[in-house]
């Protein structure tokens, strides 16, 4: 956090489900209890903030909250081929600089 904040940056939440994988939880992905608690938590709407996986699965969370899919397709597990509304970037770093330069 002080180092992200020594270059102007923020972390205003950090969640995960605590959960074992067969709980029948509704935040661990691809549901949406942690998307939900984060819009909740930072009163913010999520229409096409960039959420981003390296699992295909995952990004149907995005898709229900009208969230903007991002697949980090890193080649290392074979997966189905995601949406046509999916973004894919073959590493996480290619996308932040894409994102970076947008914000210009």
């Amino acid at each position: 956090h002080q180092q992200l904040g020594m270059l102007g940056g923020r972390i205003d939440s950090i969640l995960f489900c605590p959960h074992p994988s067969d709980a029948g939880c509704d935040c661990r992905l691809p549901q949406t209890g942690l998307l939900l608690d984060l819009r909740q938590r930072l009163n913010i709407a999520l229409d096409n903030v960039p959420f981003v996986s390296g699992a295909v699965e995952e990004l149907q969370a995005a898709r229900d909250l009208n969230a903007r899919p991002v697949l980090i397709d890193h080649g290392a597990a074979p997966h189905t081929a995601p949406a046509d509304d999916t973004a894919v970037y073959d590493r996480l770093a290619d996308f932040v600089y894409q994102l970076l330069a947008q914000a210009g």
